[in-house]
């Protein structure tokens, strides 16, 4: 299990793969006062990105967040922390700009997005959308 206080993965690069293989991320275990994500590919003209966690190109990212076995291992999960901000997606990918992010691919739907308080999930007006979420790609 990976976590994070603020966002877990940034993607900056064209053609990147991002495998879960059955393992667990959680972002924002810490409070936070804008919106962090599980897994990121932004650019810095966003109004959500952060300086340092966003920019270049992705085009074509592929996430693979491959299910349980049955009998044994748990399905990959992404899970926002407590400290989650409003609008903090597990998966956002997005851009103001043409061209830097086509083609994105995700795999495996069983893959999990939890809150620790099941009320919040897609309100973002209170904690966040926990959600996947592809803009203007």
């Amino acid at each position: 299990m990976l976590s994070a206080t603020g966002t877990c993965f940034v993607i900056t690069k064209d053609n990147v793969t991002l495998n879960l293989n059955g393992h667990s991320i959680t972002y924002a275990t810490a409070p936070q006062t804008k919106p962090v994500f599980g897994i990121a590919a932004l650019t810095c003209t966003e109004a959500d990105a952060t300086a340092g966690f966003c920019g270049g190109t992705f085009n074509s990212p592929t996430i693979f967040g491959p299910p349980a076995t049955p009998g044994s291992d748990p399905p990959s999960m992404i899970k926002q922390g407590a400290g989650a901000f409003g609008s903090s997606d597990a998966i956002r990918i997005g851009s103001t700009s043409a061209g830097v992010c086509n083609g994105g691919t995700f795999h495996e739907p069983t893959t999990m997005v939890t809150h620790p308080d099941t009320t919040v999930i897609g309100n973002s007006n209170h904690k966040a959308a926990a959600s996947i979420h592809f803009h203007f790609c």
